[in-house]
């Protein structure tokens, strides 16, 4: 997050001719003005801001300052200004996307090292500025609790939490000691975006403010491909103080890993359950959505009131069996035992990343605990059901059976 002390407020007039003031960070202004100037578009009614303008600890993304229509264009960045594979896909340098991966880090971190002297001068200043938390940059001693905590039996796996740099060594033959290269490779991560004919991920300014969340929140699509302007539109209407999001397309999981910080409601949820309770290796595959009751949606701390849809078709066929809700239940209890055992509840920790693991741990528990009770309340209902059928044929005369 950027330490900002102040903020810019404009006036701006929209085409049906009805002002609005739109408050940007003064970077973030600085930004917009750039794109704007070299022909590209940002529609005068967003704002990139923090979600209470005066306070600096809320979180900050971009949010729209009036009614948006559906279908509408709010944001085109002409191509050159977003940073990319030097060649296209079918030139030697960049035959596969592994290497137009690669080249795009390389080209970022050329950039970065030209800090304003580059002609991303505006753009570059913030990527500096941006602090990455992201596992692979964790102490040794910091993944290791995450581990202890989860397990191998809850996601992420352990191989997963360096996996960027362990690729980006492998594929780009990057040098991890270098601290620039290993930055750009991370905000090549946490900010990029895919576009496609070619498949290539590229750095965009002002899109790369949106922030991820998915089901009806997700507000945005994306309308152009490689080597064209970057545009972005409204995928529905959006209500004026709305915040404007672009779905990353990951569970909780691999947003954690890819992005550091624990997925809003709805999250869609995996966990793979040995439900032969020792005898042999049974594993399944368990998914499902976990979002907010809407009596108490805006609250990410009551478990209770969470609604649970399981993937799949009827309720009938996709909640899972008994044998695996009581597995579910296991891996639940093996996770409170291991975070009593390392104090998670009960005292805080001097790491900088404390806060974040214990957050992530308490999101997979609290998704245990609503699954194994959507699971149990299903099978409950479903026996008493068929109980009260039984019970009524049993005392039905046979005459009028």
């Amino acid at each position: 997050m950027f330490i900002l002390a102040v903020f810019a407020t404009g006036l701006s007039f929209l085409p049906h001719g009805k002002p609005t003031y739109v408050v940007n960070t003064p970077e973030a202004q600085v930004l917009i003005d750039w794109i704007r100037e070299r022909g590209g578009y940002v529609d005068p009614r967003l704002s990139i801001r923090h979600e209470v303008p005066t306070d600096l600890t809320t979180i900050r993304g971009v949010f729209s300052e009036a009614p948006i229509v559906e279908g509408e264009l709010l944001l085109r960045v002409p191509w050159e200004l977003c940073i990319a594979p030097t060649a296209p896909k079918s030139e030697s340098n960049c035959a596969t996307t592994s290497q137009c991966l690669c080249d795009t880090e390389l080209n970022l971190r050329e950039t970065l090292n030209k800090g304003n002297a580059s002609m991303h001068g505006p753009y570059v200043q913030l990527l500096l500025d941006k602090k990455l938390e992201l596992p692979d940059l964790w102490s040794d001693e910091e993944r290791a609790l995450l581990i202890r905590l989860l397990g191998n039996e809850l996601p992420p796996k352990p191989e997963r939490l360096t996996s960027h740099s362990k690729w980006w060594s492998s594929e780009c033959h990057g040098d991890l000691s270098d601290p620039l290269a290993l930055k750009s490779l991370l905000l090549l991560v946490t900010r990029g975006v895919q576009v496609y004919d070619p498949e290539w991920t590229i750095m965009t300014p002002v899109f790369d403010f949106l922030n991820h969340r998915n089901g009806a929140w997700t507000n945005t699509r994306l309308g152009s491909g490689a080597m064209e302007d970057f545009e972005l539109y409204a995928d529905k209407g959006i209500a004026a103080g709305e915040q404007l999001y672009f779905s990353y397309n990951w569970g909780p999981d691999e947003l954690f890993i890819h992005y550091s910080f624990v997925e809003q409601y709805p999250q869609q949820w995996a966990f793979e359950v040995d439900d032969s309770f020792g005898i042999s290796s049974s594993f399944q595959r368990v998914e499902f959505t976990l979002d907010e009751a809407e009596e108490t949606a805006g609250s990410q701390n009551s478990s209770t009131s969470n609604t649970v849809l399981w993937e799949g078709g009827s309720p009938q066929d996709c909640v899972p069996s008994l044998e695996v809700v009581t597995a579910l239940e296991r891996l639940l209890e093996r996770l409170k035992i291991r975070r009593a055992a390392e104090f998670m509840d009960n005292t805080t920790n001097e790491s900088p990343h404390f806060g974040l693991i214990e957050a992530y741990v308490s999101a997979v528990q609290m998704a245990l605990e609503a699954a194994v009770t959507a699971g149990y309340a299903f099978h409950n209902d479903y026996n008493e059901k068929n109980a009260a059928v039984m019970s009524r044929r049993s005392e039905t005369p046979p005459e009028e059976l």
